[in-house]
């Protein structure tokens, strides 16, 4: 079995005093695999993700904040993202953050790309989004994405991700209720995806 159940209250309050972000006071799950270690697992329309193996939430809210797709591209959390990939984050205003990188300070703004090329950043409800590649390529990981799951990882294998694996992971990131605002127009209470066509999906509002 993929997934162990643990109560370790040493794991959980050293994970809720080192991160912004809450996670479950009452368990924390993780799973055993070489693909997610030191790793960070997000899956589309999901507001949590693994970190190193453990599941958080990406925001305290527990709806505003998750990975989302935009013409076959996939865009991830900035500050979860970074922040869990071992980086320090210095939010400068609403629209821009400071990352401390290997290399120096990134600033990174909305509206502008973080790697020279790609798309924008996007900022919605109060969060900066980049393409998934980009955080890859500014932390200097490997990265599996099949347009559901990302992986974001220093280990290789994870570009070549075993099927059954990430079988495993998309099931233990099951898409949970949350609401994304859409300002005048009310809240996505829901994403399906096409039974037939991964690539069609339908959201519920």
């Amino acid at each position: 079995d993929v997934l162990k159940l643990e109560k370790r209250p040493e794991v959980i309050n050293a994970l809720k005093e080192g991160s912004t972000y809450s996670i479950q006071p009452e368990f924390t799950e993780k799973i055993y695999s070489d693909y997610i270690s030191n790793s960070l697992v997000m899956r589309i329309g999901n507001t949590r993700g693994f970190v190193n193996g453990y599941r958080l939430n990406m925001d305290k809210e527990l709806q505003n904040v998750m990975p989302y797709t935009v013409n076959g591209e996939s865009y991830v959390p900035v500050i979860f993202s970074f922040e869990n990939l071992g980086m320090k984050v210095e939010k400068q205003d609403k629209y821009t953050v400071k990352v401390k990188t290997d290399i120096g300070d990134l600033t990174i703004s909305a509206d502008l790309p973080i790697v020279e090329g790609s798309k924008n950043i996007e900022y919605i409800n109060g969060n900066l989004y980049a393409p998934s590649k980009d955080i890859a390529t500014i932390t200097k990981m490997h990265l599996y994405d099949d347009g559901e799951l990302i992986i974001i990882s220093p280990n290789k294998t994870v570009e070549a991700a075993d099927k059954a694996i990430v079988s495993q992971l998309k099931s233990a990131l099951e898409w949970r209720a949350g609401k994304m605002y859409l300002g005048d127009e009310g809240y996505v209470t829901g994403i399906e995806i096409h039974p037939k066509d991964p690539n069609v999906r339908y959201s519920r509002t």
